[in-house]
């Protein structure tokens, strides 16, 4: 058994930490503000929200679909075949751009499963407010908003995570500039390797 570390006295306290309240700079406050699992997880899970997510906004048009918005008819102009891959498989979409029949403002965008030729009518959900954000769609893949429903779940965890970790991290910060020193007892000991060490 590994004999007990030497208990430091209150006088070394002391030449570590001054009596509060302490002066923390910049760098100290930080470094404690950004420590911690969660607040990583949920600034990681924001971050791949915001560089994955926010593309698709537009092609996908799901800023089309919360949007108050109405259904018209509409005409392909444009065509690109476009070759997209997965983990497990890959697929081709066609990335048409469509006029709104009745309404010269409306040009509208999609990603359709099917192929389409310049000409062919498809369909069209055109945002009240802003018909330049028009989707084209087809009858057999009506707009879905699971991947809205889906990122809003994530950023929420995101959020949440975050939170809670700014909350903890504050809470350390307010110890470390307010907290008194004092002495304590070993009630229990462990030991964990790590990288080879045993601390």
């Amino acid at each position: 058994m590994q004999p007990a570390p030497p208990v430091s006295s209150p006088a070394t306290f002391s030449r570590r930490l001054s009596a509060p309240p302490r002066t923390l700079d910049g760098a100290q406050r930080l470094a404690v503000m950004t420590k911690g699992s969660d607040l990583h997880v949920g600034a990681a899970v924001m971050t791949a929200l915001l560089l994955g997510f926010t593309p698709t906004l537009r092609r996908d048009g799901i800023v089309a679909q919360l949007l108050p918005h109405h259904d018209a008819e509409a005409v392909v102009d444009t065509v690109e075949q476009v070759r997209r891959s997965g983990k497990s498989r890959s697929w081709s979409e066609w990335e048409v751009t469509a006029h709104v029949v009745g309404e010269p403002a409306a040009v509208a965008t999609g990603s359709l499963r099917s192929p389409v030729a310049v000409g062919d009518p498809v369909h069209a959900l055109v945002p009240d407010a802003r018909p330049d954000l028009a989707l084209a769609w087809q009858d057999d893949r009506q707009p879905s908003l699971v991947g809205v429903w889906f990122a809003a779940l994530l950023l929420l965890i995101g959020v949440f995570a975050t939170t809670a970790g700014l909350v903890r991290n504050r809470r350390d910060l307010q110890l470390l500039r307010d907290g008194l020193l004092t002495r304590g007892t070993i009630v229990k000991r462990s030991s964990r390797t790590v990288k080879g060490d045993t601390t």
